[in-house]
């Protein structure tokens, strides 16, 4: 599948925008998210969809937690705020407010079910932090598929890195 990039920045003002564009790729291939990914990439070219965007940001599973955490350690009120969002998705000084005792604990409230996570948290306890690239090695469960023979497993992952645009 051919993946379409907003052509348009989103606006600086605009967290739910920018979340929108971060989210689009992964979310297009099915590794995260609800289904129409579509949504994301018009509303993060118009703007014209905050509301939307808003509203589909609470449905991504794994982002949204660690959104909430930024957010309150930092205290700020909106979790799509765009510095929150940046630091989730690319990290920075915004991670730092984070207690990683605190996340620690939302991690395995709302990740601890999928197999092998209680014990990837237990083993990186010391560097947890509420970040996109966190999730996508400790938490994700294709992380618990990687071995030897690890060629799809790691496209997976490869495909939810972030990459530098």
């Amino acid at each position: 599948m051919a993946l379409r990039t907003a052509a348009v920045e989103p606006d600086a003002g605009s967290g739910a925008g920018l979340f929108a564009r971060y989210a689009y790729p992964p979310n297009a291939l099915g590794h995260c998210g609800p289904p129409g990914a579509e949504v994301l990439l018009e509303g993060a070219a118009s703007g014209a969809h905050d509301d939307e965007l808003r509203r589909r940001a609470a449905m991504f599973d794994g982002a949204w937690p660690y959104l909430q955490v930024i957010s309150a350690a930092a205290g700020i009120a909106d979790p799509l705020d765009a510095r929150v969002v940046r630091a989730y998705w690319l990290g920075g000084r915004l991670l730092e407010a984070v207690d990683a005792q605190r996340f620690a604990d939302v991690a395995r409230s709302s990740f601890g079910h999928q197999t092998g996570v209680p014990e990837r948290l237990e083993h990186q306890a010391g560097v947890v932090t509420p970040s996109h690239a966190f999730h996508v090695f400790v938490v994700y469960p294709w992380v618990g598929l990687l071995g030897r023979d690890s060629t799809v497993p790691r496209s997976v992952l490869d495909t939810c890195r972030r990459k530098p645009s």
